[in-house]
């Protein structure tokens, strides 16, 4: 890999995980607060919303958050009008796609749970997609700084909306309002920034939309049921409220938020990686390639481990000290979500190779069988363990898959596994220490850090990492 790659690599990974650290304390915030609020049964309805727009978002993309993301990344050094053209064009299909599932939701509000909330929700349907497209175009442009203030913005804005209108009595409405009123802000200097971005560059007069859409369409079924898997059992809970209370949706909600928060956290580096591995396949790279996928998963795992273990091992201090006590069934929920935290960086790093080589059947199974195997488990299991029940479902189902398909595109690309990850897992579980220290935050945090220098300390003295290289390529960028 050349010096310019890995210092470029190394900026974009720093950026990425400045802001996975601000975002994750401004959303874990935003997720305290509104869980003390509002309390377990309207926080739980707030969830179930989220859901609803969440799994309409993936219909409205109909693959085009894929497809655009891929053919960015693939010809930003060879031919920028033909990207400027194509996320043009994606924006004014998802945008039309967008406003009549939002038409269409509030049509048919009457027949879904909370219809009044529904109703009022729906319009934020609209505003997440371009948002997110937005920034899925800014990632795959590498115009990290960008991306990451954009996201900082909208985090922040959510935040002190949230603060203003719960503080003000509005509850649930204010909540939702708080949403809508912060994303549309966030639209607007996104689209500057896109604007400057593009002004420069002539757009491709012609674009095949069937195209577009035949191969975009590859991934639209799989994006859909992915959002389904993710989303099945807050539906399902909400369906076996009457007999088990709507309060088990708000449990599993909380426990998911900050398992997947974490998760998305985990993924600064894959994120900086992704675009030059998809680069470095269309260059035919192959030796760039498998250096950039050794990378990637050791130090990705370096910090995934450790902290999934810690999660498992102070999930009951999360949840009592920064919740209500009427959250203490979120606990258990926590600690088996923990290991999602893990398997959906594993899960996204497998997606990106899927994409990468434009697998379309393994993009397609991959979210398949969660969503079947989830459904048909959670089922069985929700109406006698819960909340308790849903997490161990989710994780069950999300860390099989995602194994098999990492041992098949590893495979596939003929990389070989990094050892680093045996030591890695191995030295990690000295994190479950955390079980026999006092509950308390100020010990907690201090005993923490000293273990993670120790975990460092071990990995270097058997040569799993450089830790000396690892400090100076830091201190370099």
């Amino acid at each position: 890999m050349q010096l310019d790659e890995k210092k470029k690599i190394g900026k974009q990974s720093v950026f990425l995980l400045l802001e996975k650290i601000v975002l994750g304390l401004l959303s874990l915030f935003t997720v305290v607060y509104t869980a003390r609020k509002l309390g377990a049964e309207t926080f739980s309805i707030l969830s179930y919303l989220l859901s609803v727009i969440a799994f309409l978002v993936a219909f409205s993309y109909m693959g085009l958050d894929v497809f655009v993301g891929r053919e960015t990344s693939y010809h930003l050094s060879i031919n920028k009008s033909k990207i400027k053209k194509i996320f043009l064009t994606s924006i004014k299909l998802v945008l039309i796609s967008s406003s009549i599932l939002t038409i269409g939701l509030i049509a048919l509000s009457d027949f879904l749970p909370f219809s009044s909330q529904v109703r009022l929700m729906s319009p934020y349907l609209i505003l997440t997609v371009f948002f997110s497209l937005s920034i899925i175009e800014l990632t795959m442009l590498r115009e990290i700084i960008s991306k990451v203030i954009l996201n900082i913005i909208y985090t922040a804005l959510l935040v002190v909306f949230m603060i203003l209108f719960l503080t003000s009595g509005f509850g649930l409405t204010g909540a939702i309002l708080a949403y809508q009123i912060s994303t549309l802000i966030a639209i607007f200097l996104a689209a500057i920034v896109l604007f400057k971005y593009f002004k420069n560059i002539a757009t491709q007069k012609n674009i095949d939309i069937k195209n577009m859409f035949k191969t975009s369409s590859k991934y639209f079924v799989s994006t859909v049921i992915q959002t389904f898997a993710y989303n099945i059992n807050v539906f399902l809970l909400t369906f076996f409220a009457v007999t088990i209370g709507i309060q088990q949706v708000g449990f599993y909600s909380l426990g998911y938020k900050i398992a997947a928060f974490i998760g998305i956290c985990l993924q600064f580096i894959p994120e900086a990686i992704t675009p030059a591995i998809i680069q470095s396949h269309g260059e035919k790279n192959l030796k760039k390639l498998k250096l950039l996928f050794k990378n990637e998963m050791t130090y990705t795992f370096l910090l995934v481990f450790p902290i999934m273990f810690t999660l498992v091992s102070t999930a009951d201090v999360i949840i009592l000290q920064f919740f209500k006590s009427e959250y203490a069934d979120a606990i258990p929920v926590l600690q088996i979500l923990s290991i999602f935290a893990a398997t959906s960086v594993l899960m996204e790093i497998v997606k990106s190779l899927i994409v990468t080589k434009a697998n379309f059947k393994y993009y397609f199974y991959i979210e398949l069988f969660p969503a079947i195997l989830t459904l048909l488990i959670s089922v069985a299991l929700i109406p006698v363990f819960k909340s308790v029940g849903a997490a161990v479902s989710f994780v069950l189902t999300t860390t099989i898959v995602a194994l098999y398909f990492y041992k098949k595109m590893v495979k596939e690309f003929r990389f070989k596994l990094p050892k680093s990850l045996i030591k890695e897992f191995i030295f990690s579980t000295l994190f479950l220490v955390l079980f026999l220290a006092p509950r308390e935050l100020y010990i907690l945090v201090p005993f923490g850090i000293v273990l993670f220098i120790i975990y460092l300390m071990l990995l270097n003295l058997t040569k799993t990492i450089n830790l000396k290289r690892i400090l100076e390529t830091i201190l370099k960028i």
